[in-house]
C-alpha cells in the first residue's frame, strides 16, 4: 500500500477528518504504511502527499478530509464536476439537482 492509499484508507475507514500528526500516528500505529528506510511515517511526510494529491484531499479548519465527487452538476456558470467535501456531500445533493 502506498501513502496516498493509507491516508484514503484511514480517512474513509474514520469517516471523519484529521489532522495530519494524527493521520500519521494511526498509519503508524496500524502498519498501514512503513517508508523506505524503515523509519515511521510523520506529520510533514502526511501534508507533502496531501497537498500534492487535490483531486483527493481536501484541508479545512486545520483537518484533512476526502474529496468526493457527489454528482456532476451543469450551470450557466460552470461547465465541470464539483467536487464536494463529505460533510456537506447532503446538503450539496438536495440543493443541485439535474
Amino acid at each position: 500500500m502506498t501513502l496516498p492509499e493509507a491516508i484514503v484508507y484511514l480517512l474513509a475507514s474514520s469517516n471523519r477528518g484529521m489532522k495530519t500528526d494524527k493521520i500519521a500516528a494511526e498509519i503508524n500505529a496500524r502498519g498501514l504504511y512503513r517508508r523506505n528506510d524503515g523509519r515511521p511515517v510523520d506529520g510533514k511526510q502526511v501534508y507533502a502527499v496531501v497537498m500534492t494529491h487535490p483531486d483527493t484531499f481536501v484541508k479545512s479548519d486545520g483537518l484533512i478530509r476526502l474529496m468526493i465527487l457527489t454528482e456532476v452538476c451543469i450551470t450557466k456558470k460552470e461547465q465541470r464536476p464539483l467536487y464536494v467535501p463529505a460533510p456537506i456531500r447532503r446538503k450539496f445533493a438536495r440543493t443541485c439537482r439535474a
